[in-house]
């Protein structure tokens, strides 16, 4: 099995004959952690496997499958730092270190390493509604006082409107909207409450999407009560470091939008 950089792979065992784990590691990454978060047969293994494991862990935003298997919940965990505000999603709290130990849970942040090395990718949030070129300057630490910066066009903003206030995940599907769209693109999608599975997937910017009641349904080892469920969609546009910081590496800056709804049985 190729890995996205070229190196290869070579499994053991299938889910079906994996004899029982001492420990589980879970990378982060982006694409592939979105795909893994949607694909039942992965959560279920990594779910299974826990159960039982000496040790449950996870690096940078690997600790979403952790919270998509139901493993977060009511624990301190740490991801990659630009997402750990949706670490609450997954029924974690969410605590300020490079290394988290709770139990025999331990989570890793992303990037924890120096930020010296080629190929690194950052993510940045700004406290506003414009859209256009924001100067982002990258500083090492609090006395760098000359720090090379990059200059990253923030996406258009938009509006989220969901519908339906509640929803029945027996009969129910979930038909959203946002605008403006971009007219190209996509545009990621995540769908997260204690009574459902996590839904990370990319979307078309097209301005409407709608989650089958298949896809809302009540998430294994989690509560078949009702449940506020939250929908976010975000708009990505990426940008180059200045070279002098990070040679080969990225930025990107996201406009993010949530909305809420409550999922019943």
């Amino acid at each position: 099995m190729p890995s996205d950089c070229g190196l290869g792979l070579v499994p053991t065992h299938t889910f079906a004959d994996c004899p029982p784990l001492d420990l589980i590691c879970v990378p982060g990454g982006a694409e592939g952690v979105i795909a893994a978060a949607g694909d039942r047969e992965t959560i279920e293994f990594v779910r299974r496997q826990a159960a039982q494991a000496k040790y449950v862990t996870s690096v940078c935003t690997g600790a979403f499958i952790l919270g998509a298997a139901g493993l977060l919940r009511g624990r301190r965990a740490t991801t990659h730092w630009a997402f750990t505000g949706l670490l609450p999603l997954v029924g974690a709290t969410y605590e300020k270190a490079r290394i988290v130990k709770d139990g025999n849970l331990v989570t890793a942040g992303g990037v924890t390493k120096e930020m010296d090395g080629t190929g690194v990718s950052y993510v940045a949030t700004f406290p506003t509604e414009a859209a256009g070129p924001f100067v982002i300057a990258f500083m090492r630490g609090a006395a760098d006082t000359s720090a090379p910066s990059t200059t990253v066009n923030l996406p258009a903003p938009f509006a989220l409107t969901l519908p339906a206030r509640e929803l029945s995940r027996a009969t129910d599907d979930l038909t959203f909207n946002w605008a403006p769209t971009s007219g190209t693109g996509d545009i990621d999608e995540s769908v997260a409450g204690s009574c459902v599975d996590l839904i990370l997937e990319t979307i078309p910017d097209d301005g409407t999407a709608t989650i089958s009641r298949d896809q809302l349904h009540t998430s294994p080892g989690g509560s078949g009560d009702s449940c506020t469920v939250t929908v976010s969609l975000a708009r990505a546009q990426s940008g180059q470091p200045d070279p002098a910081f990070t040679e080969g590496g990225s930025v990107t800056a996201s406009q993010l939008r949530s909305g809420r709804f409550t999922s019943k049985p």
